[in-house]
């Protein structure tokens, strides 16, 4: 597996550990282990990280796909054009299919996408970007068997993300709003992120849930 070398240690309230992925060709972690999650036709499933990117260039975040297949995948960006974070969900011709876009923030932050089989949803730090009723009429028609942190990987590999990655979580479900709440005022206090919603609750960890699939943490 190819994983950056680089680790960072922000300097705040608290330190932030994690990884520095860098926009070159050797900087992405591959985790094929969890391209099942994404196999067959609209499987939902849930991804949570927390990042901060570095630049608004166009940048993907992660990315799950099938390399002999370029136009079937999923993927988290941020974008220059427009200066805007969002996702793609298949694209069954060259052109994709832009699911949502929202403000970038160059700054840490905790990014819930929960795909339910029909709808995807966005969230920056416990708040509703978008929702969004894929566009796409057909079926992802592949299986994905790629996925990847740090870059956009299908049948090429390119965006490489340039910013830190201090968590990552793989759910095999979408998750439920309550659910939602308690992962992310976990991740907020645990890395010092302001102005996320905390329910009244015990500390919950990821590994509490049903359908987790992978935690990465920085």
């Amino acid at each position: 597996k190819v994983i950056t070398d680089y680790e960072v240690t922000e300097v705040g309230q608290k330190h932030r550990e994690g990884i520095r992925f860098v926009p070159a060709s050797s900087q992405l972690l591959i985790g094929d282990g969890v391209a099942p999650v994404f196999q067959g036709d609209d499987v939902p499933f849930t991804i949570i990280t927390v990042e901060k990117p570095l630049t608004n260039a166009n940048r993907a975040v992660w990315s799950s796909g099938r390399g002999a297949d370029g136009d079937y995948y999923n993927e988290l960006y941020y974008g220059s054009s427009g200066n805007v974070k969002g996702s793609l969900r298949r694209s069954v011709t060259t052109t994709q299919t832009v699911l949502g876009t929202v403000p970038i923030l160059l700054q840490p932050q905790i990014t819930t996408y929960v795909f339910n089989g029909t709808t995807s949803s966005l969230y920056t730090n416990g708040i509703e970007d978008w929702i969004r009723t894929t566009q796409d009429s057909t079926t992802m028609s592949t299986n994905p068997n790629q996925f990847t942190v740090g870059a956009l990987r299908r049948s090429t590999v390119s965006d490489y993300f340039d910013g830190n990655m201090h968590e990552l979580i793989v759910l095999n479900k979408a998750i439920t709003e309550t659910e939602r709440l308690y992962l992310e005022a976990h991740l907020a206090k645990k890395w010092n992120i302001p102005n996320v919603f905390h329910p009244e609750t015990q500390n919950i960890l990821p590994s509490d849930f049903d359908g987790l699939v992978r935690w990465y943490d920085g």
